[in-house]
């Protein structure tokens, strides 16, 4: 069953969707009256409904679509760690990247930083918007009831804060004293949240990393070698989830 995303707490009898949503069920998918569909909200819910009317505004001919709610389930699928990456925005499309298969990998948070070496350092408000879109399609598409939350871009001094609420927050870089990720993980076996910090494919420089270490955060390692920004953000995500949900 297709599925839909909409801005609803689905407490009524229906539920109304328009914009982009609406033109993707009716031209895209050309939905009927008396279709079934499943929509989520973002927030853990789904509904099961069927389409009952399909109206059209005369001045813009945008569709609205009239669903009569038949079922609403909270279905927490979840993983039980919270794990937030914060992330040095790569150039052109490689951000986008990033942003899919995090969604799909089921993080719960992304934090667009800015560290010295970073190259993408202004206009972040379109990106921002456009990463929104892709994490509600990516949640669409991968069966999720939540979508990951797009945070506000944060200065690399400004991640104390972010560090203090976190059980365990990890600084990604190939400093002599990171320990593999493996080691560093059987130290917080319980983490209930998680921060990761992904720098510049120019590395963090030496005072980002004492001033990181100052914040509360351990110093980890993947490789021995220089990952892209979207290669290190997929590894790390997975490389969690395979430690604290499977």
């Amino acid at each position: 069953m297709s599925r839909f995303f909409v801005s609803s707490d689905f407490k009524g009898k229906e539920v109304f969707i328009d914009g982009v949503e609406a033109h993707h069920m009716i031209n895209v998918k050309r939905f009927k009256l008396g279709d079934r569909v499943s929509l989520f909200n973002g927030n853990g819910i789904e509904c099961f409904g069927k389409i009952i009317d399909i109206s059209v505004n005369g001045k813009s001919s945008e569709k609205k679509v009239r669903i009569g709610i038949e079922k609403v389930e909270s279905a927490n699928i979840e993983i039980a760690t919270e794990i937030t990456m914060a992330f040095s925005v790569p150039k052109g499309k490689r951000s986008e990247i990033v942003v899919q298969k995090c969604s799909e990998l089921g993080v719960k948070n992304l934090v667009p930083i800015i560290a010295d070496r970073s190259i993408i350092r202004s206009n972040f408000d379109n990106k921002l918007e456009k990463w929104q879109k892709i994490t509600i399609e990516a949640s669409k598409q991968c069966g999720r009831n939540c979508t990951t939350n797009i945070l506000d871009v944060l200065k690399f001094n400004e991640l104390e804060a972010l560090i203090g609420r976190h059980d365990l927050s990890i600084m990604f870089t190939l400093n002599s004293k990171s320990r593999p990720l493996k080691e560093v993980i059987k130290d917080y076996q319980n983490a209930s949240r998680v921060l990761c910090i992904i720098g510049p494919e120019g590395g963090f420089t030496q005072s980002e990393v004492e001033m990181a270490e100052q914040f509360g955060c351990d110093l980890a390692k993947l490789t021995s070698q220089v990952l892209r920004i979207e290669t290190a953000v997929i590894a790390v995500a997975s490389m969690l989830i395979y430690e604290y949900a499977l």
